[in-house]
């Protein structure tokens, strides 16, 4: 039986300053997020972070299988390696779908507004 996932985490990675940033999404913004691909780029004003973009490098599914690029369904168990060293490993597909738990993410485009201020705004920290 499949677990319906209620939202998903989302790192974002900000290769300029080396820092990543993590963003827990409810079910409501999680949709905005579904159906993209690995390479696609989403704009994430649609999650409260106006004037950034980024682009979707992998993530990972609930049962914690990584994304790989080239496989078309939910999930799959492929042979990789070479020879006698082939090993079945399972992957989840490309594509972010309702089972996804982490989407991970390369900022790309940069807003006004630091990233840290934005997301206290959204998320404070608990201290």
């Amino acid at each position: 039986m499949a677990v319906k996932q209620i939202g998903f985490k989302l790192v974002m990675n900000d290769g300029e300053n080396k820092k990543t940033y993590q963003v827990a999404l409810d079910e409501k913004k999680s949709e905005n997020f579904l159906n993209f691909g690995i390479g696609d780029k989403v704009d994430c004003s649609v999650i409260g972070i106006p004037g950034y973009e980024v682009q979707i490098t992998g993530g990972s599914d609930i049962a914690g299988f990584p994304m790989k690029k080239g496989i078309h369904q939910e999930r799959a168990a492929v042979m990789v390696g070479e020879g006698r060293d082939r090993k079945r490993r399972t992957y989840a597909g490309e594509r972010t779908h309702k089972n996804t738990s982490q989407i991970n993410a390369k900022i790309i485009k940069k807003g006004d507004v630091p990233i840290e201020e934005i997301l206290e705004k959204i998320s404070p920290k608990k201290e």
